[in-house]
This record gives C-alpha cells, structure tokens and sequence, in this order.
C-alpha cells in the first residue's frame, strides 16, 4: 500500500479515501492486520484523506438495537481517533446490514459530535431504500461528503451502467437540488472486465442522462 501511494503521489493522481472494513475479527484492542496497516501505511507517506469505514453486518448479529448502537459508537469513535493521529477524518459507508441503515449512521453521527464525520451514499448499495431515496437523501444531505454512481431500477441487478436503469436520473437531480457540490464517485465494480472499459461505459451512459449542471 505504500508503495501503491507513493506511485500516485509520484503521477500526480490525488488518493481522495482509501477503504477499511470491520468485522469481527476487529476489536477496540486489536483490529485485524489488514486493517492495522491501512494506519501505518497512512502515517508512513504522511497522505491526509479520508477513510471510508464499512462494517459487517455480522458485527452486530444477534444483538438488540442499543447494543448494536453502542458499539458501533465505540469502534466508530475509536477508528475517528486513530484517523485524526494520521491527520484523516473516517467517513460512513453504506455497504449494507445494520450499519448501511441511513438512520443509524446519523444515530453514530449525532452521538458523536467532537468528531468530524462524514457519509458516503453509494447507489449499488441502496436498492432496498428506492421507495424512500427521496427522504433519506435530504436528511443525510448536512453530512455528505461523496456519492458513487450506479444504474438503478427496482428488483436490480445491484450493479448496472449508468443510463441503463430508469431512476438514476431522479436520484442525481434530488441530491444536486439540495446544492450538493461535492464529488460524485463511478465504481469499477466489475470483475470480469477491465477497469478502463468499465469507467468508459459509465461516462457515456453519465453523459447520455444530460444531468443539468
């Protein structure tokens, strides 16, 4: 990885986040190896960026709503500190389960207020929240600080071209007329094809939605 950061920073390709993800081989003493050195690698090219931290939803398997809250606080409060000593900030990202409800991530929000955190609202991973995109987007509207593009439609598929569903559009335009102005992210989330050709694909189906700027 520190290779991987010096080589960008050498190129000039700006590391806008980089991913952690929990699950329960993470704890408050010992994170798991993988995600111990997402810190150091940080600290060692002395990158100040943002860490995108999704959890498992077996995290929270089996417990009641005010335990999965407590300690989602704890671990979230815990990452947050360890991103401010490397001079990051942690962002949420709804990557499904409990913690991808946008209800809770306020709920760990508003708790944790000395802490500068933000929300990532990736529409891949939202399918299960179309009847109501509407009223989630504006309430986490105050804390967005990045939203990844997908095609959307009811029933799926959960990954699909920009311009290939029928409410993507819809979707763009509510956050843009909130005054959304910060960056919107296209995913090269297909493993069966090259990166290159897939961002392609999601330009021109962007550019095909004639999005008002």
């Amino acid at each position: 990885m520190v290779a991987e950061l010096n080589i960008a920073r050498d190129e000039g390709i700006k590391i806008s986040a980089v991913w952690l993800y929990i699950n329960n081989k993470d704890t408050l003493r010992n994170l798991k190896r993988a995600n111990e050195m997402v810190f150091e690698s940080l600290k060692a090219t002395g990158l100040s960026t943002q860490i995108w931290i999704g959890i498992d939803a077996e995290f929270f398997e089996g417990l009641t709503q005010r335990q999965s809250l407590k300690k989602a606080l704890d671990m979230i409060s815990f990452l947050s500190k360890n991103a401010q000593k490397v001079n990051c900030k942690i962002a949420l990202y709804n990557h499904g389960g409990w913690f991808g409800e946008s209800e809770n991530q306020l709920e760990i929000i508003k708790r944790l207020p000395k802490h500068d955190i933000g929300i990532i609202y990736n529409f891949h991973h939202a399918h299960k929240q179309l009847d109501e995109y509407q009223s989630i987007i504006k309430q986490i509207y105050p804390f967005l600080w990045c939203v990844t593009l997908n095609g959307m439609k009811k029933g799926g598929p959960k990954i699909m071209t920009i311009g290939k569903g029928n409410l993507e559009k819809e979707m763009i335009n509510c956050i843009l007329k909130l005054g959304y102005k910060g960056p919107f992210g296209i995913l090269g989330h297909v493993k069966v094809e090259d990166v290159e050709l897939t961002l392609k694909k999601n330009l021109k189906g962007l550019k095909s939605l004639h999005i008002a700027k």
